[in-house]
């Protein structure tokens, strides 16, 4: 992962300034809704108390509502999931994250459409230690992101994001913490606008 942090701002930067004028974002109307779902990269550990790794949070499942009040503004809720299980440790790990969305497009008439997220919410980590006992754990989360959105069919498009999630604590439970609270997350989207 560390070979790619610095290559993504650039790349979006670069497919910004091919940035073609569009006539796709005419086929919407101003107030329009969006619903998209994406799988992230995300570089994320768990580690012991001692600091020892003990799973990575690799990849993940996003789900995203969007409301369109103006055509460059939109607000709406995202959800995320991740899960391991058959650990050394621990039988499973969840993490569910739930949070409130801001997107603003900066580029609303070229493809790509260029956009900045902001957001907030709570993520709740759930740990069952063979079947032993189930620790929990709640906590709160901002983000920043930087994205594109593609059309490819229609009201059908596809995107790209990288995201920087700043958590409010490490601690999972009693043993186990992040390896950091600024996380780096890469996705993939694919969604439809109506």
């Amino acid at each position: 992962m560390k070979k790619y942090n610095g290559l993504l701002f650039p790349l979006i930067a670069v497919l910004g300034c091919v940035a073609l004028p569009s006539k796709a974002a005419d086929a919407l109307p101003p107030s329009h809704v969006e619903f998209s779902a994406g799988m992230y990269y995300s570089n994320l550990q768990v580690n012991d108390r001692s600091g020892e790794k003990m799973f990575a949070r690799e990849s993940g499942l996003s789900v995203r509502g969007l409301v369109y009040p103006v055509r460059w503004l939109a607000v709406g809720v995202e959800g995320v999931q991740f899960g391991r299980e058959d650990l050394p440790a621990q039988n499973t790990y969840r993490d569910k994250r739930l949070g409130l969305l801001t997107k603003w497009i900066l580029t609303p008439d070229t493809i790509p459409a260029i956009y900045v997220l902001l957001g907030m919410g709570q993520q709740d980590q759930r740990v069952s230690y063979q079947d032993l006992w189930t620790s929990k754990s709640h906590t709160r989360y901002t983000q920043a992101g930087l994205g594109i959105d593609i059309p490819v069919y229609r009201y059908v498009f596809i995107g790209a994001e990288g995201q920087l999630i700043y958590h409010a604590h490490q601690k999972v439970d009693d043993l186990l913490v992040l390896n950091r609270r600024l996380e780096y997350l890469l996705s993939l989207r694919v969604g439809v606008k109506f």
